[in-house]
């Protein structure tokens, strides 16, 4: 018998993969939602304060948003990215 593997020849297992224009395309779609239609008048008056909770409280529901589509790691770095940006000053 001559199966995959066996004579240490390598097992290629197909892993689905997500297209990067993909990402791009629904994370803008996930930001939209969730910094124009999920976003109150208390977050966007106090979410430029790094000492204020609405600023955390912003970035954590984009964590949560990019979840749907980002691994957890990208997801996060993505939403600190985001806090900084609306904190800057």
């Amino acid at each position: 018998m001559n199966d995959a593997g066996e004579q240490g020849e390598p097992v290629l297992i197909a892993i689905p993969t997500i297209h990067s224009t993909t990402l791009l395309l629904w994370g803008i779609v996930i930001h939209w939602v969730l910094d124009w239609l999920l976003q109150n008048a208390w977050m966007a008056d106090n979410k430029s304060s790094l000492l204020h909770p609405a600023a955390y409280v912003h970035s954590g529901i984009h964590f949560v948003g990019l979840l749907l589509i980002f691994p957890p790691l990208a997801a996060l770095a993505i939403a600190i990215i985001h806090l900084l940006i609306d904190t800057r000053a």
